[in-house]
């Protein structure tokens, strides 16, 4: 069931006070032209996936781009060579670059450390990660290696994320430790609130 063109989103919101709105990751409130497509929700700009199935893919033929598909050449004939995470993270550092002079929402909707559902059925490891290093040499089962590296693999992009947001102000750009984060406010849900936590760049965190 998409979202009605009545129901109201946070990015209306934001629009409504003059923010510039993205989301990128996953989204599952509208499939391809219904009224909940996240273009049609609020947001300027949209990357990723649209539906929840598709979303347990790491490797998939396509993506979505606002209201376009996105191929993926290098997933074709069963080639591995476009993880869906770290396209997640390309487009989250160059949203913040391209608008960090002007305020600015963006919703980051990773869908790692979860589990390739179907992968999983099929093989018994469904936690699909180009590599399961820095676990490579631990005595654990794959599984157990590949969702530790998916998380270290999240945690280091956030720490990406936050190095490139704490540089950001209205008007101008600035780096770390210049005072200019007490502007930033970062939302994080589950255990990625004690990740943004400790990285210590933000005066606050939700």
């Amino acid at each position: 069931m998409p979202l009605k063109p009545e129901d109201v989103t946070v990015a209306e919101l934001m629009k409504s006070a003059g923010y510039t709105t993205g989301i990128i990751g996953k989204w599952g409130l509208g499939e391809p032209d219904t009224t909940g497509i996240p273009n049609r929700q609020g947001f300027d700009y949209w990357f990723g996936y649209l539906n929840q199935r598709h979303a347990h893919n790491y490797y998939p033929l396509y993506l979505w781009r606002n209201e376009e598909k996105y191929e993926l050449a290098g997933n074709r004939d069963g080639k591995k060579g476009e993880y869906s995470h770290d396209l997640f993270t390309e487009e989250a550092l160059g949203y913040i670059k391209r608008h960090k002079y002007e305020p600015f929402f963006l919703y980051l909707a990773y869908t790692i450390p979860h589990t390739n559902n179907e992968l999983g059925r099929e093989t018994g490891n469904g936690m699909e990660v180009p590599s399961d290093e820095p676990y490579s040499n631990e005595d654990w089962p794959q599984p157990q290696k590949n969702h530790a590296a998916m998380i270290t693999r999240m945690d280091r992009d956030i720490g990406k994320i936050m190095g490139q947001a704490a540089g950001v102000c209205y008007g101008r750009a600035m780096g770390p430790g210049s005072g200019c984060c007490a502007h930033n406010i970062i939302v994080g849900t589950d255990g990625i609130r004690e990740m943004i936590k400790n990285h210590h760049l933000f005066n606050q965190v939700d």
